[in-house]
């Protein structure tokens, strides 16, 4: 309103530059003005770190108790582990050697382990290709529920437990 009385009042080259310039940039603010408005306000933004720092606390207090928990079994190992060295020193056994038997047992249990996963992959299979009684590639109702038992029976041979559900 004021830009407009100066062009009335005073119609020089200046007021007429200096009016325009107002009217031009008067849009401009607007917009800059509606873009401002739709940024996340600093006070939205401090509530949602409070809560990330809030939730991180909550998990840090969780790890703190996880090792709180693992400490007492920390101090077991190393007391176990200084009576085997013990032990080793009695008999002239070499600690080295030791530890040498008990990775190369781990080694063993591993291949235990994958031998008997194949054998259990293997005896699936086999059940699978059995169970499918009118050969048509699928497994209907009926030959799903026997397909379930047999497996079941089957792995409890091995000491594992099948979910049929």
């Amino acid at each position: 309103a004021a830009s407009a009385a100066s062009f009335v009042v005073s119609p020089s080259t200046l007021v007429f530059i200096a009016g325009g310039i107002a009217i031009v940039n008067a849009p401009y603010s607007a917009f800059k003005e509606m873009k401002m408005s739709k940024i996340p306000t600093l006070r939205s933004m401090n509530n949602a770190l409070r809560e990330d720092a809030n939730r991180l606390e909550g998990e840090v207090d969780i790890l703190s108790g996880e090792i709180d928990a693992l400490i007492p079994e920390a101090n077991r190992a190393k007391e176990v582990e200084e009576q085997l060295r013990g032990i080793a020193e009695q008999q002239s056994v070499n600690v080295n050697k030791l530890v040498d038997l008990v990775k190369q047992n781990e080694e063993i249990l591993e291949k235990m382990k994958d031998n008997l996963r194949q054998r259990i992959v293997q005896d699936i299979i086999s059940i699978v290709v059995q169970s499918d009684r009118d050969n048509d590639q699928t497994i209907d109702k009926n030959e799903g529920k026997v397909l379930a038992l047999k497996i079941r029976l089957q792995l409890q041979e091995y000491g594992v437990e099948f979910d049929s559900e």
